[in-house]
């Protein structure tokens, strides 16, 4: 998982510092995250899949397809995204 995570945010031109801050969080915690030392909440994964407009699957590494399934409606975690852009 912790590599998709990396290579998302790496792709995305995101420091790891900038997407800590979106999220709410340390940069040292989001860098656990990434590490695998640190579990991520599930409401931070949401937020995260939104942001990467990727699946939960994709994120917890149980496919490698990393579009994701269609949303119902706009959420908080969709909003948050729309600073990333």
């Amino acid at each position: 998982m912790m590599e998709n995570l990396k290579f998302l945010r790496e792709s995305s031109g995101l420091s790891l510092g900038h997407l800590a801050g979106l999220l709410g969080i340390d940069a040292k915690t989001y860098e656990q995250y990434e590490a695998g030392v640190r579990e991520i909440p599930l409401d931070n994964l949401i937020r995260l899949a939104y942001c990467f407009d990727t699946s939960l699957d994709y994120l917890a590494d149980v496919t490698d397809e990393p579009r994701p399934h269609p949303r119902k409606r706009k959420s908080y975690s969709e909003q948050l995204c729309l600073t990333i852009e």
